[in-house]
C-alpha cells in the first residue's frame, strides 16, 4: 500500500505569516456577538423590585412612558400613604415580541390593614431586543383606568358619638366632601382658583384665588385641599364648582357637631375623640372617577367599636353663653364650671374670638379689678380686715411717687371694705396690697386656682401667674390687676367657683379622665370663704355688677376693667357664680366692664329659659 503524502497549500503571495495570523483573529472576533438584553422575566422584576421600594423613577424607566408612569407612582404612594410595598411576581407568559407577567402587589397600610391585588402588565419587545413596560393605570389595580385614582379613607369606629353630661350629642359622624385641586389637572389654575375662590369664600373667608394657586402648585401631585365641607354645604355649591377641571370631590366621614357651635372647644373634644377611636378605626382603598366619586370598592377593613366618650360639657350651658356672646361685636369668650364637681360645662367664643385664635382655655389676660378677689382674700386671711373695717378711698392715692387713679377718680371717703370692693376702688386695693408681704398676693391666687398647672388629658390649659414681688409699687399695681399679673378666662371662672366651693374644685372634661395639678391649692379658711361670699354679693345688689341686680337666683361676682398695651384701651371682665354654677366673661377691648356685666346677664337668663 502506498503511503498518502498531505500537500501543503501555499501562502498567498505578499503575506507574511504573521500577518496571517492576525488576520485569524480578526475573523474570531467579528464572529463573536454582544451579550443579549435582558429578558421579559428579568425586567418584569426590576420594575416590580423599584416600585415596592417607593423608587418610582427607577420603576418608571423601565416602562415605555417614563413620565406619565412616575406621575401614577407618585399619586398612588401619597394617596395610599403606605407604610411598606411588597410584590410577588408570578408567571411570565412570552411571546414573539410580547410578554404578560403576572403578579401581586401587598400594601401595608395604617392601622394594621394589608390590601392585596393581584394585577398584571404587558411588555412589549423592540427590534434589538429589549423589553419595556407597557404603562397603563391597571398595572396597579386591575380596576383602575385612565382618568382616574385611588383613594384612601379611614371609616370610623362605630359608636363613636361624643356626649355631654346632659345627654346630648355634642359630636356625631357626618359625611363631609372635600374640595381637591390638582394643578397639572386644572388647566388655566387661575381661572379655576378664581371660580372655587368665589363659590368657596362664603364658608372660610381666607380662602382667595391666590391662596389657592399657592397651595395647589406647591401641594403638586398629591393634590392641594381647599376645604372640607358638610355634605349641605356642598350640595349648596355643587353646581359651581363641579365641573371644574383639575377638582375633586372625595368624600369621607368625619365627627362633627351643630354648625356654628363649640368653635372654641369642639374641634380639641373631636381630636380627643379621634386619638382614642384610632386604633379601632377601619380602612378602605377605592377608585375614584376625575370628580372624586367612587367607582370601585378594592379593599375594606371593618370598623371596630370606638370608646364611649362622655364630656363635662353640657349643651344648655354652652348654647347659652355662645348666644349671650353672639352680639357682642369684638372678641368675646367665657368658661362655665360646675364648682361642686369642678366639671367645666362650658367653654365658648364668639365668631370674631374664634377667627383670630382665642383660646379661653390658654390666653392670658391682665385681670384688672376681678383680681381684687386674691387680694381681699389675701389681707382677710392675715387677720387685719374683715369686710365691715373701713378704708379710704379717695379719688386718687400716691405710692412711692406715683398717682394710682380711680376711674374718672371718684372719690368715696372713708368707707368699709365690702363697699370699697363692691364700687371697686383702685386706690383701696392699692393701698392694701402694698401692706401686704412679698409673697401674699401668689399664695392667694393659688388658693383660688391662679398658677396652678392643671393637666386634663388631652387638653391644654393656662392659669396664669401673680409673681411675688419685694417692690411695693409693683405689689400695688398686682393688687388691683394691673401690674405683672396673668389670667385666663378659665382660671378667672376658677376663682368664682373656688370661693362657692371652698377649696379650688379639680378641673375636668371628660367623664372618667383623671385631672392632676402641680400643686393642691390649699382651701380657703370657712371665715375669708363667707367674707368674699358677702363682699361679691354686694357688688351686684349695690356696686359695679347692679344691671343684674333683679335675676333670680341671686348672683355674685366681681368686674374689672383692664388696661392693656399703651393704656388707652381695655378689656371689659365680670366673673361670678350663681348657686351650683361659676363662669367668667372676657370681651376684648370693650373699654369698660360694663358690657361683660350685661353679657353675663344675657346668659344666666337664657340658661335659665
Amino acid at each position: 500500500m502506498s503511503q498518502m503524502r498531505l500537500r501543503r497549500r501555499p501562502r498567498p503571495a505578499g503575506i507574511p505569516a504573521v500577518a496571517l495570523v492576525a488576520s485569524v483573529g480578526l475573523v474570531a472576533a467579528a464572529c463573536s456577538s454582544t451579550p443579549a438584553p435582558p429578558d421579559a422575566q428579568t425586567i418584569s422584576q426590576d420594575f416590580l423590585t423599584a416600585l415596592a421600594g417607593k423608587n418610582t423613577a427607577t420603576a418608571a424607566k423601565w416602562t415605555a412612558s417614563p413620565a406619565a408612569a412616575k406621575i401614577a407612582l407618585d399619586a398612588a404612594n401619597t394617596a395610599l400613604k403606605p407604610t411598606s410595598v411588597t410584590a410577588k411576581l408570578g408567571q411570565v407568559q412570552v411571546g414573539n415580541s410580547t410578554a404578560t407577567a403576572h403578579f401581586t402587589l401587598n400594601w401595608q397600610l395604617a392601622q394594621g390593614a394589608t390590601w392585596a391585588d393581584d394585577s398584571s402588565m404587558t411588555l412589549n419587545q423592540d427590534k434589538d431586543g429589549n423589553w419595556t413596560v407597557h404603562w397603563a393605570p391597571s398595572v396597579l389595580s386591575p380596576k383602575l383606568g385612565t382618568g382616574q385614582q385611588l383613594v384612601r379613607a379611614t371609616v370610623p369606629a362605630a359608636g363613636s358619638n361624643v356626649t355631654g353630661s346632659d345627654g346630648s350629642t355634642l359630636l356625631a359622624p357626618s359625611q363631609t366632601v372635600s374640595v381637591v385641586v390638582y394643578a397639572a389637572q386644572a388647566g388655566n389654575l387661575g381661572a379655576t382658583a378664581g371660580s372655587l375662590a368665589t363659590a368657596l369664600g362664603q364658608f372660610d373667608n381666607t380662602i382667595t384665588a391666590q391662596s389657592i394657586v399657592d397651595g395647589a402648585t406647591k401641594a403638586g401631585a398629591a393634590g392641594y385641599t381647599v376645604v372640607n365641607l358638610r355634605e349641605s354645604d356642598y350640595q349648596q355649591v355643587k353646581p359651581q364648582i363641579y365641573n371644574l377641571p383639575g377638582v375633586h370631590f372625595p368624600q369621607s366621614t368625619k365627627l362633627l357637631g351643630q354648625k356654628n357651635f363649640g368653635g372654641a372647644i369642639l374641634p380639641s373634644l373631636r381630636s380627643y375623640a379621634d386619638s382614642l377611636a384610632t386604633d379601632q378605626a377601619g380602612l378602605s382603598v377605592s377608585v375614584a372617577d376625575a370628580h372624586g366619586n367612587t367607582v370601585a370598592q378594592l379593599y375594606t377593613k371593618p370598623a371596630g367599636q370606638a370608646p364611649a366618650i362622655t364630656s363635662t360639657l353640657s349643651s344648655k350651658a354652652q348654647s347659652a353663653a355662645e348666644t349671650a356672646l353672639a352680639t357682642v361685636p369684638q372678641q368675646a369668650m367665657a368658661v362655665v364650671i360646675q364648682p361642686s364637681t369642678g366639671d367645666i360645662l362650658a367653654v365658648a367664643a364668639n365668631a370674631p374670638a374664634v377667627a383670630a385664635g382665642d383660646n379661653p382655655l390658654t390666653g392670658l389676660y391682665p385681670p384688672g379689678s376681678t383680681f381684687k378677689i386674691a387680694t381681699s382674700s389675701a389681707a382677710l386671711q392675715t387677720g387685719s380686715v374683715n369686710p365691715n373695717t373701713p378704708e379710704q378711698c379717695p379719688g386718687t392715692t400716691t405710692i412711692e411717687g406715683r398717682v394710682i387713679p380711680n376711674e374718672n377718680q371718684f372719690n368715696l371717703g372713708q368707707v368699709p371694705l365690702i363697699t370699697a370692693f363692691a364700687q371697686s376702688c383702685n386706690t383701696t386695693f392699692s393701698q392694701v396690697a402694698a401692706g401686704l408681704s412679698a409673697d401674699a398676693l401668689p399664695k392667694a391666687a393659688r388658693q383660688l386656682g391662679v398658677g396652678v398647672d392643671y393637666t386634663i388629658p388631652h387638653f391644654t390649659t393656662n392659669t396664669g401667674s401673680v409673681p411675688t414681688d419685694s417692690d411695693t409699687l409693683a405689689r400695688a399695681d398686682d393688687g388691683f390687676g394691673q401690674g405683672k399679673d396673668q389670667v385666663s378666662v378659665f382660671s378667672e371662672a376658677l376663682m368664682a367657683a373656688t370661693v362657692v366651693h371652698g377649696g379650688t374644685p379639680t378641673p375636668s372634661l371628660i367623664k372618667g379622665d383623671t385631672t392632676t395639678a402641680g400643686t393642691q391649692p390649699t382651701p380657703l379658711p370657712a371665715q375669708t370663704q363667707s367674707s368674699l361670699q358677702q363682699m361679691m354679693r354686694a357688688v351686684v345688689t349695690s356696686g359695679t355688677g347692679k344691671p343684674i341686680a333683679n335675676i333670680n337666683p341671686p348672683v355674685s361676682g366681681k368686674t374689672g376693667t383692664a388696661q392693656f398695651g399703651d393704656g388707652t384701651h381695655s378689656h371689659g371682665w365680670f366673673t361670678g357664680f350663681q348657686g351650683d354654677l361659676a363662669f367668667s366673661f372676657l370681651l376684648v377691648d370693650a373699654g369698660s366692664s360694663t358690657p361683660a356685666v350685661t353679657v353675663a346677664g344675657t346668659f344666666l337668663n337664657a340658661y335659665a329659659g
